[in-house]
């Protein structure tokens, strides 16, 4: 590769995009070479992948180049740093994938192409591979800046970009053309930028004004239901044949559309029911709260549903920022379920989050920063295990204590700290808190609820795991 570098000046730098453009299609393709020799669903949970080495070094070579994309800031620049996002997505999804999306973005405005092109110098062929790659950067850079409770670059009225469309020269993606799938991704990054800034307007505004903006999240929740509904049931869209030539494609357009409906619902896992006795207004909130909530743990549900059937048809990708972050995202769900609801013993969601376990770290396999992540959740579910353990031990004691052993062990209740934190056990009261009620003037700030928490995994060492604890014997190890 040390072509570029040679004195006879064969490649200069107006070369740099589409060679850039060519080794990080090459370095891609390596992230997903696995899959065609041996079936993620055949593969023992235990044995790792390979690092792609081939790929890494094509990545290395292509950073070397990124002052000359910078310089010429071209359409093959634009190309050049998606390509670097999507490699990056698995690896580092807020830091270098964030940083090259943006870089992208700011190449594309550069050359006019947030804005529908009224030229007569581009063959339609090249204005289509614009309004393509424009659109495509936009959705992926305001998709990670939501999720991550970062603000987006380019705001959706500031593009009159025309929509993707089919044009000759440009075959279709597996025989079948995937314009429905690319026009439904859009759409749905542009309801997550509007439920952002309900949202955002929801979380500062005075409680007098809670029930406008809860009555609008719902408006818009309807909205994406019915819209959701008329979407094609055949080839494109909502068609979950494994057999289908868009399968995973398919699967992909529901897990974002999934991740959405959590988006609505996550801020209200954690508040309590409003007293019946505050009027109609109060009865809205708690009926809104109730309903975006509910349907935030179905859509977990949901998700976890959509893994296993991936897993169980064409398999898992290990690099798929799709598949692991939604997962993700609905495991920390689920959890966060099962904290504050410790009395509920559903069987569906304790089979869920084990079941959801065992996917993510079949996902994560190979990948270190994955895998970190993944530690954090499990940490979570080992305090929460812990807690329904000790849950259950305390309230079969109290079936076989006597009446004036249950007395003294509900006076002792008030001498301790507040009900609104849960000591957990071999930890002193002061060290974790589990929240049970909020303040009631104040809205949860939920901001970077998607994205990876905590920064430091230090910050969980005091999440206590006894000896004697381990988990399930259903994840694997």
């Amino acid at each position: 590769m040390d072509f570029y570098y040679t004195t006879d000046e064969a490649f200069t730098i107006e070369d740099t995009g589409w060679i850039c453009t060519l080794l990080m299609a090459f370095a891609i393709g390596t992230q997903f070479a696995y899959m065609q020799t041996m079936p993620a669903q055949n593969k023992p949970p235990s044995e790792e992948i390979p690092d792609d080495h081939i790929g890494l070094e094509l990545y290395r070579f292509s950073c070397r180049l990124i002052p000359d994309l910078i310089t010429i800031a071209s359409v093959e620049s634009v190309q050049a740093f998606l390509l670097l996002g999507v490699y990056t997505l698995p690896i580092d999804t807020s830091g270098l994938a964030y940083t090259y999306y943006g870089l992208a973005i700011k190449m594309a405005v550069q050359n006019g192409m947030h804005r529908k092109y009224s030229g007569v110098s581009l063959d339609p062929l090249s204005i289509e591979l614009r309004n393509r790659l424009w659109w495509t950067a936009y959705s992926s850079e305001s998709r990670i800046s939501i999720l991550h409770g970062r603000p987006v670059s380019v705001s959706r009225a500031d593009t009159d970009t025309d929509m993707p469309t089919e044009v000759a020269g440009l075959p279709p993606f597996n025989g079948v053309s995937n314009i429905p799938n690319i026009i439904a991704n859009i759409y749905l990054t542009n309801q997550l930028g509007r439920l952002a800034r309900v949202i955002l307007r929801l979380r500062r505004c005075p409680r007098t004004r809670q029930t406008q903006h809860l009555q609008e999240l719902r408006s818009v929740r309807t909205e994406l239901c019915d819209w959701w509904a008329s979407l094609p049931k055949e080839i494109h869209c909502r068609d979950l044949n494994p057999k289908g030539p868009l399968f995973r494609c398919n699967v992909h357009l529901e897990l974002t559309y999934t991740t959405a409906t959590i988006y609505i619902g996550r801020p209200f896992l954690f508040l309590q029911p409003e007293p019946p006795t505050q009027g109609p207004t109060s009865d809205i909130r708690t009926e809104t709260a109730k309903l975006l909530s509910d349907d935030c743990i179905e859509a977990c549900l949901r998700i976890i549903d959509l893994c296993q059937l991936l897993q169980d048809s064409v398999g898992l990708s290990r690099v798929s920022y799709t598949e692991f972050s939604s997962c993700r995202v609905a495991l920390l769900a689920l959890i966060a379920q099962r904290l504050i609801d410790i009395d509920d013993s559903s069987e569906r969601l304790c089979s869920a989050i084990t079941r959801g376990m065992t996917l993510i770290r079949q996902i994560c396999a190979g990948i270190e920063s994955a895998r970190s992540e993944v530690a954090v959740i499990e940490a979570l579910e080992r305090a929460r295990l812990q807690l329904d353990r000790r849950g259950k031990t305390e309230h079969e004691s109290m079936a076989s204590d006597s009446g004036y052993d249950q007395f003294q062990r509900w006076a002792q209740l008030w001498r301790v700290e507040p009900l609104t934190s849960i000591s957990l056990p071999g930890l002193e009261p002061e060290n974790v808190d589990i929240p049970y009620t909020l303040d009631d003037d104040m809205m949860p700030s939920f901001d970077g609820f998607l994205s990876s928490f905590p920064q430091e995994l230090n910050a969980f060492a005091s999440i206590p795991v006894s000896d004697e604890f381990e988990l399930p014997a259903e994840w694997p190890r």
